[in-house]
Order: structure tokens, then sequence, then C-alpha cells
């Protein structure tokens, strides 16, 4: 695993969103040429979602992004990170206030493969509580 096949993807709602520590620390590694993104299970085509009864905004989204430097925004209208993660060809660093999440993409490893792949490519996730361990993970890149 290296910076060049990593992508460290940040959750929105409860990680991204709530921690300064965080975003700052995001900011960090845009400067610093990481291939950085969120990923949220937000839909950005159908903001108002019935079946959590809530409004979920994707322009708040957009804004911390343009605040911090990401480009990079995986709205996946309700789909399951771990699914999204195994259909990128390379490696995931992510981090997530949701414990279902953070156990289903550590234990869900079915990475897709194209021919002549040499590396196997793995998704790790941390829980927001052990933002220090993802930092440390980052760090060994």
């Amino acid at each position: 695993m290296n910076k060049e096949n990593t992508f460290i993807s940040l959750d929105f709602d409860g990680t991204l969103h709530q921690s300064i520590e965080l975003q700052k620390y995001a900011k960090q590694l845009v400067k610093q040429g990481y291939y950085i993104g969120i990923t949220t299970r937000r839909s950005n085509i159908f903001p108002h979602n019935p079946v959590f009864m809530t409004d979920f905004p994707s322009e708040e989204v957009w804004d911390l992004a343009k605040k911090l430097g990401i480009k990079t925004i995986n709205f996946l209208h309700l789909g399951y990170k771990h699914n999204f993660f195994n259909t990128l060809f390379c490696n995931v660093i992510h981090i997530d206030d949701d414990v279902k999440e953070v156990t289903w993409i550590n234990t869900n490893q079915n990475k897709s493969k194209y021919i002549g792949q040499q590396e196997e490519y793995v998704n790790i996730c941390f829980h927001i509580q052990n933002i220090d361990k993802f930092k440390q993970k980052i760090e060994q890149l």
C-alpha cells in the first residue's frame, strides 16, 4: 500500500462534518497531494429522503468539500460504502462514525480485479474515535 494507489475516504455525517480536527487534517492531506474524497450515503439526486424522514441536502457536503479543497465526492444514494469501495481499483482508507459501516468495510473484502493486476487491493476503515490510528495508517504510506 502506498500513496499513489490509495484513496483516502471521509464519511460526512457524524464524521467530517462534526470533527474540526478531521477537517484540518483533510485540508493538510489535500495540500500534500493525497487522493482524498468524501464518501456519503446521502444523495445529490434525491436530497429529500422519505426513508430518513428528514432532509439531507447535498449543498452542505459540496460547501465543506470546497472549503477543504476536496474535489471528489461520492454520493451513494443510500448504498453501502463497502459495496462501493469493492468496485475501486485501489486501496481505500476510510473513516466513519457508523460502527456497522466500519465492520462491513473491514470484513467484506471482495475487491474487483482486472487482468494483469499484480497487487491485492484492500479496504481499511477506522471509527472516528480512532482518528489517531487513521492518521498513523496514512503516515505509513
